[in-house]
């Protein structure tokens, strides 16, 4: 699916008017946050440019209707609204300009102004005297505190950096590290916040809707089919508050066990989601941080209880094997995308739910070699390849992860990447061979394995 997102990280040689049909139909035809249209060069563009830079960025396509009917304009107007903009934006600012032929033959393009609020010089972009911001899908003078904010930041309001994510820390057990982790993955996302989030706490309503959006996500059906065995009814099987839970902070843990489980044993499997805020005493930072962390134990299911001298877990294996690790990536960056659990993400950071972007770093981390945590059917290990104890890696931000296939796909490739990357030999045939993903792999009862 092309989203606004996917168009402003797109490559030139994909954005095609396809492309912009696709997105036009996305959006309903309608503008938004980071969708504006105009049907010719206008005397407003300038002041558009210049209020998505000091918002969240977006796109303006010009020789679209405000129906969001594609019109097209002449070959010349790419020109005449770069030099509009240069005359009229301070400090001088250009935004990147793509003109896009029509496939009708008249000759016309629908020209796609793509502005990265990073690209800026700095910020506020002023015009005609006053700084604009975007605001749902009108544009206005900024207000006193908005000005105050930016020329504060002197930076976007775009997530800073790549690895804004940080890897995980393998937990510990009286004080000394997990080994029985097999391996802890990571992903997240950080939103932009509105002026409104930062002074507002978050509420218990807020974080138990939060809790339910997780409980009936892809995330939750993994678990249950990986990990539950015979579930007591003791055991939980939703996301709770647990650990430090505060006004701008919420943790929610969620696994389960069977009744007979020993307490001195760690969980099998955990799912730990974290949200933190803004505005918490001596914090600086002006975006929500939702992180999603699992824990992988498999050792452990083998020295839990036992059915008839078997372990009682249908997932009591030794080493973890390439389609189980790829049917949780794929339910990890699932979750992160479901509109229920995006809708509550927007609702936290007071935005529109467009402006939640979709997880883009995901890091693996191990107290072991990941040679000697992967099952290595169809592997090999490379002599003198080195040590590697998990990756950190990154999706093309072109891509909708939303889309199941488009995800599969990416999640394969970081299969490749994490097997490369400790050495082991015959990755791509392995992962291509052993990897399948089911139209609904977890409708089968629980305890019923993967």
């Amino acid at each position: 699916m092309t989203t606004a997102q996917t168009v402003l990280a797109a490559a030139l040689d994909d954005i095609n008017i396809i492309k912009i049909r696709e997105l036009l139909n996305q959006v309903g035809g309608q503008e938004s946050q980071t969708v504006e249209f105009k049907e010719a060069k206008a005397r407003t563009i300038a002041r558009s440019v210049a209020a998505m830079a000091n918002s969240y960025g977006g796109l303006i396509l010009v020789g679209v209707s405000d129906s969001g009917t594609i019109v097209g304009v002449d070959d010349k107007s790419a020109d005449a609204v770069s030099s509009h903009c240069w005359e009229k934006i301070e400090p001088p600012w250009v935004p990147e300009t793509i003109p896009v032929p029509l496939d009708d033959g008249s000759g016309k393009y629908v020209l796609v102004l793509r502005i990265d609020p990073e690209r800026c010089p700095r910020r506020p972009l002023v015009v005609d005297g006053a700084a604009y911001v975007r605001y749902n899908a009108t544009t206005r003078p900024a207000s006193w505190y908005e000005l105050r904010d930016m020329f504060v930041e002197q930076a976007s309001t775009a997530v800073d950096g790549l690895w804004s994510i940080q890897a995980p820390q393998i937990p510990n057990q009286l004080s000394e590290v997990d080994a029985s982790t097999d391996l802890m993955v990571r992903t997240g996302i950080v939103v932009p916040v509105t002026p409104p989030a930062r002074w507002r706490p978050l509420s218990e309503q807020t974080t138990t809707a939060f809790a339910h959006a997780l409980d009936k996500s892809t995330l939750s059906g993994f678990l249950d089919s990986i990990a539950m065995g015979d579930v007591g009814q003791e055991s939980p099987r939703t996301f709770a508050p647990e650990g430090l839970n505060r006004a701008r902070t919420a943790r929610l843990r969620r696994w389960g066990v069977p009744e007979s489980w020993p307490t001195n044993l760690s969980k099998p499997v955990e799912a730990i989601a974290s949200v933190d805020v803004p505005g918490a005493y001596g914090s600086n930072s002006t975006h929500l941080t939702f992180l999603l962390d699992i824990m992988l134990r498999s050792g452990t299911m083998l020295q839990g209880p036992t059915l008839g001298g078997r372990p009682q877990f249908p997932w009591a294996i030794t080493r973890i094997r390439l389609k189980v690790l790829a049917q949780l990536l794929d339910a990890l960056i699932a979750t992160c995308t479901d509109p229920a659990v995006i809708g509550c993400l927007a609702t936290m950071a007071a935005v529109d739910p467009n402006l939640v972007p979709q997880p883009r770093t995901l890091h693996i981390v191990s107290t072991r070699q990941i040679r000697d945590v992967l099952a290595q059917e169809g592997l090999s290990p490379i002599p003198s390849a080195g040590a590697s104890t998990g990756a950190h890696m990154t999706a093309d931000p072109a891509l909708d992860l939303a889309d199941p296939e488009v995800r599969h796909e990416q999640v394969k490739t970081w299969l490749v990447q994490l097997a490369m990357d400790a050495g082991l030999a015959g990755a791509e045939a392995a992962v291509a061979a052993q990897v399948r993903f089911p139209d609904d792999p977890f409708a089968t009862a629980p305890g019923k394995g993967v």
